[in-house]
């Protein structure tokens, strides 16, 4: 609580005015791949918004948290995303090194309001919950955070009984695994994510072009990598992750079902797992939710399951109604387009 504290006081200011960006937020705590300067700029060709913070001060001026989004406009309704669901973007909100969370988002709310700001979203981890009455609810993406080590043979005994015996089967029936040295294999890579998400009748939330973008914009930086398992010369299965040397998070991933019985995925991301210790990693993260199909496979790499709170407010009750129709519409033309292309082959 604010323990009667003077109010914060916040501004938003163009990414722009931060020429040393990255510098300039090494050390909070909170700081991922996702508030730095590349990624920011990619959401902002990505999304068509423009790259923003909100630089919180005290009475005396003193800084007291950055905290990075997009504005972005669906008609006249004009949004901050730190991150929204969509961007494929798992983390982002407010760093700082300590604070009151009341006054933190009061002078955050005041700032995006005098912005012109009708909607937005945010992810903390360390926020916590705000009391009741504010206007916030929660939506939550779990994933699963997979602890590393310089130790390749401590990794291996983490690992479930179940999944170091698919390994070795994978091995035995001859796969391999290599890193991929330049894009090629991305074409390849997103046949098999639009395959995956055709058999489940819907279409992917990105499209090949996108996967390109990403990768021309962080594989160059060091901070994108590929992990392709072959049979031969055949793609079995492939990835892309990405990572910050601290955290590193898959990105896009699928398989080809007739090589599934030859565990190629798990395979993929145990020599995931054993490239990000060696860059120094901390945690791998693996999406999907916990008790899914894809969640119980996951569960063999013995993770840790961590919940990413997604914090949501509209400034009226016509907009959270919008957003609700305006998702419900997406997920309609998802079907449209899956069915569409079904009836076109």
């Amino acid at each position: 609580m604010s323990n009667g504290s003077p109010p914060l006081r916040g501004t938003m200011v163009p990414l722009s005015h931060f020429p040393r960006w990255d510098q300039r937020i090494v050390g909070f705590p909170q700081k991922s791949i996702f508030h730095e300067t590349a990624w920011l700029r990619y959401l902002e060709k990505e999304q068509g918004g423009q790259a923003v913070v909100l630089r919180i001060v005290d009475a005396k001026g003193r800084e007291r948290a950055l905290w990075p989004g997009l504005t972005v406009r669906k008609g006249p309704i004009r949004i901050f995303g730190s991150p929204l669901r969509g961007w494929g973007t798992v983390s982002m909100g407010p760093l700082y090194h300590e604070g009151d969370a009341d006054r933190l988002m009061g002078a955050a709310e005041r700032a995006l309001a005098q912005g012109g700001v009708h909607h937005w979203e945010f992810v903390s981890q360390t926020l916590g919950h705000p009391p009741p009455g504010l206007g916030y609810r929660f939506e939550f993406s779990d994933t699963h955070r997979i602890p590393l080590g310089p130790d390749d043979d401590a990794m291996w005994h983490r690992l479930e009984q179940r999944c170091r015996t698919a390994v070795r089967k994978a091995w035995k029936c001859g796969l391999s695994s290599r890193l991929a040295v330049d894009g090629g294999f991305l074409d390849p890579l997103y046949e098999l994510v639009a395959a995956t998400f055709g058999r489940k009748r819907t279409t992917p939330p990105y499209d090949g072009a996108r996967l390109k973008r990403l990768w021309d914009t962080l594989f160059p930086l060091g901070k994108a990598f590929g992990v392709e398992i072959l049979h031969g010369s055949t793609l079995a299965s492939a990835a892309v992750f990405i990572s910050d040397g601290t955290d590193v998070y898959a990105w896009s991933q699928a398989s080809a079902p007739p090589f599934n019985a030859m565990c190629p995925n798990n395979l993929l991301y145990w020599e995931a797992m054993r490239h990000s210790s060696r860059l120094n990693a901390s945690y791998l993260h693996l999406p999907g939710a916990p008790g899914s199909s894809i969640g119980r496979f996951k569960e063999s790499f013995n993770p840790e399951i961590f919940r990413f709170p997604f914090w949501i407010r509209d400034r009226s009750a016509v907009l959270r109604w919008g957003r609700r129709l305006y998702f419900e519409w997406q997920s309609g033309l998802a079907r449209w387009r899956y069915h569409s292309s079904r009836a076109a082959k």
